[in-house]
């Protein structure tokens, strides 16, 4: 069995088990996701196998008549990344020309999901599914990127490579974006040292935006020995620049629904608990009379300076460099036509009015003083987190109660 599978552009990953994959299912033509289990290769031909994370629509299909009507056992947001999935006992066979990209996928609980709201190719999973019992049971069933535990002497994979990369230059960002600083050009600037070439792949190839090359001039300086040395040599730089309205939306994809706004105010967080474990999280909810620092990607501007975010990348070195042209703005009649074309204004749940009906079974509902972990469709019962079980129909019953 082999170790890995590369497969080549325009797809350019590399696959082991415990990898997430994007693939076309050809029993429905519909993109799906996958935990890869097993690599299969032989002559002039490989295969993965898979076990299969459903969508709601997948889970309907299978349960067929089973499934409760008005129901929701998951947050079944279509509107926006990351969407919810549910993990299952089914594997299947998916060939490898049938595999389009990576995905990212989370267990609802992990820190991280803070961060990935907007990104492309993520999703959360908060759920089990088995497949001839039809029940579905809230738990963690997978390790969110278990590649990067040591298996067979591999301390690090290939997908949370890329993920962690892009939230290291999502940070940065978010980091230039929240200065105080009075400068009349509101430009700030950072650098972002062993960005790996496929991370930058990533980037591009998923971004629709004219990547431009140039060649320029590179200059290093070190110590050797006792001697100072500069050394310059010619290589290439690639860049990208989101500036236009239509650029929004594809620096969400990479970065996340709430890239290009940041804030002035001061907020303290602090750390009362010792011990490594402490944590800390502070919330401060933007108002419309705070004075914010936000990228308006627009058609033209108001200044000379054109506002936007560059970005610029020299593979030689894997050496990103950003820059981000801000304006700073302050008032409703300012803030909120940037809050509503982010989609960050009014965000109700789940984020679409087909299922505002839908009663929520999910894992964090709490009935009868305990939360949901069981829903078994066969019989229509439902296990509470304290072993108590109940009908559906007297889950529901007491809903319509506290609602």
């Amino acid at each position: 069995m082999p170790f890995s599978l590369v497969l080549p552009p325009p797809i350019n990953i590399t696959i082991t088990n415990n990898t997430f994959i994007r693939y076309n299912n050809v029993a429905d033509g519909n993109i799906s996701i996958g935990l890869v289990i097993d690599i299969i290769q032989e002559v002039g031909y490989s295969k993965v196998m898979v076990r299969r994370f459903l969508s709601w629509y997948d889970v309907q299909l299978i349960a067929g008549d089973s499934m409760v009507p008005n129901v929701a056992f998951w947050p079944l947001s279509s509107v926006t990344n990351p969407h919810y999935l549910c993990d299952s006992d089914l594997v299947i066979e998916v060939a490898a020309n049938a595999i389009i990209g990576l995905a990212f996928v989370f267990y609802f609980e992990d820190t991280k999901v803070r961060h990935i709201e907007g990104m492309m190719h993520t999703y959360i999973a908060s759920s089990y599914f088995h497949s001839q019992a039809l029940t579905i049971t809230h738990t963690q069933s997978f390790v969110s990127f278990p590649s990067l535990h040591p298996q067979n002497g591999m301390l690090s994979c290939f997908p949370s490579m890329i993920f962690n990369q892009l939230l290291l230059v999502k940070e940065k960002i978010q980091l230039l974006l929240n200065t105080r600083s009075m400068s009349e050009k509101c430009i700030c600037t950072a650098t972002v040292s062993n960005i790996d070439p496929h991370t930058w792949y990533y980037m591009t190839t998923h971004t629709p935006i004219l990547c431009t090359q140039k060649s320029i001039v590179y200059k290093k300086t070190f110590l050797y020995q006792d001697e100072f040395c500069i050394e310059k040599y010619r290589t290439s730089q690639y860049s990208m620049e989101f500036t236009l309205p239509c650029h929004l939306l594809l620096a969400q994809n990479l970065f996340g629904s709430g890239i290009g706004v940041g804030t002035r105010k001061i907020i303290k967080c602090r750390l009362k608990q010792r011990g490594m474990s402490a944590k800390a999280i502070s919330n401060y909810q933007i108002t419309y009379v705070d004075t914010m620092n936000i990228i308006p990607f627009e058609n033209t501007s108001e200044e000379n300076i054109r506002r936007g975010l560059l970005i610029k990348y020299i593979p030689s070195e894997m050496e990103l460099s950003l820059t981000v042209k801000y304006r700073v703005l302050t008032g409703r009649e300012k803030i909120e036509p940037q809050m509503e074309a982010r989609n960050l204004a009014n965000r109700i749940r789940p984020q679409n009015p087909e299922y505002d009906d839908y009663y929520p079974l999910f894992s964090d509902t709490i009935v009868f003083n305990s939360n949901i972990k069981q829903i078994n469709l066969i019989h229509r019962s439902i296990t509470l987190a304290n072993n108590v079980q109940q009908t559906i129909a007297e889950i529901l019953t007491e809903l319509d109660r506290l609602l």
